[in-house]
């Protein structure tokens, strides 16, 4: 039976992307129950769009509409692994991984490698979209009416994020949204940031 390839002209068919040494590594069964359920849920298409900004990082263009047409066919699987879970991507962009031949017994394959710092970036935004919130909204702790609840929720996401380590990995903090956020936002973010450069 000749072998799938799973590499194609602009993606790469299907990869698996694994969390080992990642912030996603090491998940209670309850964590990985609700992680695992907000991704079916109405998180998805949120979760898709983002990863794949991600993994199209290396492009030149910017344009939303452009990417989402060029990989339509772009989607994620979320499954449930003994320790926690995996991701099955299906035609990602190719410039998301390094491209190297293998010699196997029926020939030479292409077989792609994802570029290390993406598959990080990749479970720190689900850690962000859908673990954060989930823990955000199962511990109800937050008051996001008050100055104090917001700044609370802020500190467990930059905490989770492993910011505040002192292992020295960290130089540079980047706080990032959409191209069109209020000023109000965007001057908190720059506050954020600012406070997380004198902490550091």
């Amino acid at each position: 039976m000749e072998k799938e390839e799973l590499v194609g002209e602009n993606s790469v068919r299907r990869f698996r992307l694994t969390p080992e040494n990642t912030c996603l590594e090491s998940l209670s069964p309850r964590e990985i129950d609700a992680l695992f359920e907000r991704s079916k849920g109405d998180d998805q298409h949120m979760l898709i769009r983002c990863v794949l900004a991600v993994l199209n990082s290396g492009e030149e263009t910017d344009d939303v509409k452009q990417m989402l047409a060029k990989y339509r066919n772009f989607s994620i699987d979320v499954e449930r692994t003994a320790g926690g879970i995996e991701l099955l991507l299906h035609n990602a962009p190719i410039n998301a991984f390094v491209i190297y031949e293998q010699n196997t017994p029926g020939g030479s394959v292409k077989v792609p490698k994802i570029i290390e710092g993406l598959r990080q970036h990749v479970f720190a935004v689900i850690r962000d979209l859908l673990f954060i919130s989930s823990e955000i909204e199962r511990t109800a702790k937050f008051d996001f009416a008050s100055s104090d609840g917001i700044t609370d929720a802020v500190f467990l996401m930059l905490r989770n994020a492993g910011v505040f380590g002192k292992t020295g990995r960290h130089k540079v903090v980047v706080c990032f949204g959409g191209h069109a956020i209020s000023d109000e936002e965007y001057e908190y973010t720059r506050e954020v940031g600012y406070e997380c450069g004198i902490y550091g």
